[in-house]
Order: C-alpha cells, then structure tokens, then sequence
C-alpha cells in the first residue's frame, strides 16, 4: 500500500490508480497551455521575470501589470509592488477546477484506504 517515501501508491486502489492517471494527464494538457502561453508573451514582454506562479492551488501567469486588460482571463492577485498582476487564462480555468476537484477526489481516496487499513488493526 505505501511506496519507499512512505506515501500511499498509485496502486493502492483501482480508484487511486484512476484518479493518479487524471490528474497526470491534466497536468500534460496544462503544461502545454501554459508553456504555449508563456512563449506568446515572453516574445512580446509582456510576462514578469518568474513567468508563472501558483495562487489558492491555481495556476497563474505573472503578467506585467501595464499588459494586464491585454491578457484575456481572471485577475487572481497583483504583487505588493504593484507591478506584476497574477492572471489565469481562460482557457485554463476548466482545466485548473477540474485539477483541485482531482486533488480532492484524491485525498478523500487516501483517507478511505488509510481508514480501511486502520479498521484491520483495531480489535
């Protein structure tokens, strides 16, 4: 059931497996719009030295604020300074609520098989 690490393997449950094997593949389709995204605007410089960045479990690109009405998303945060505006594109907010619905369906997986293991050693 747990891996050298000590965390619980893909294989732990059929489940678990299915769920891994989504989130994985969300994570290559997000990959791809992101680097897409990132290669537009870096060539027009319009994106922030960190590029991208992660707000409340989303994934955001760092645009620079004066480019920000030319993003075309949801504004989820600027930077102290004012200068960078933290924006998801909306192309990737679908994809973005179906990877924390995942991650969800997974920590409820994980506690479902660690509650399961407890219930074999208790008397």
């Amino acid at each position: 059931v747990f891996d050298k690490e000590g965390q619980v393997r893909d294989g732990a449950s059929p489940a678990l497996q299915q769920i891994r094997l989504a989130l994985l593949e969300n994570r290559k389709i997000s990959d791809r719009i992101y680097r897409n995204h990132i290669q537009r605007l870096s060539k027009s410089g319009q994106l922030a030295d960190i590029e991208e960045s992660y707000i409340n479990g989303r994934r955001v690109l760092a645009v620079l604020a004066e480019f920000k009405r030319e993003i075309k998303g949801m504004i989820h945060d600027h930077s102290a300074s004012g200068k960078i505006t933290f924006i998801e594109p909306n192309n990737a907010i679908e994809l973005n609520n179906e990877k924390l619905e995942l991650e969800d369906a997974e920590k409820k997986e994980i506690y479902t098989i660690l509650k399961s293991l407890t219930g074999l050693i208790q008397p």
